[in-house]
């Protein structure tokens, strides 16, 4: 019985969300729904993000699941703070 498995579209954006997440204070699942429309025109909702990383997250808090994602180490490919507004 073969079946084609769901892959979210988040997918590409998975370490940008989670770097926007690891902000002190964390940025809000909803400008993170319109930065990625402002920067990829990619269509979401902020639930839909939450139930993205949420799924990911396999039962551990959200917060210790960002910090588990590798994230590059030199700063000109770190993702810039920007302004929760």
């Amino acid at each position: 019985m073969a079946y084609n498995t769901y892959h979210s579209r988040l997918i590409p954006y998975e370490k940008e969300i989670v770097t926007l997440r690891r902000q002190k204070p964390p940025m809000p699942y909803a400008r993170i729904a319109e930065l990625l429309m402002e920067k990829y025109n990619l269509s979401i909702q902020a639930p839909a993000i939450f139930k993205f990383i949420k799924v990911r997250s396999k039962g551990y808090k959200t917060c210790k699941y960002a910090w588990a994602i590798e994230l590059p180490e030199s700063d000109d490919e770190r993702i810039p703070r920007i302004a929760a507004g």
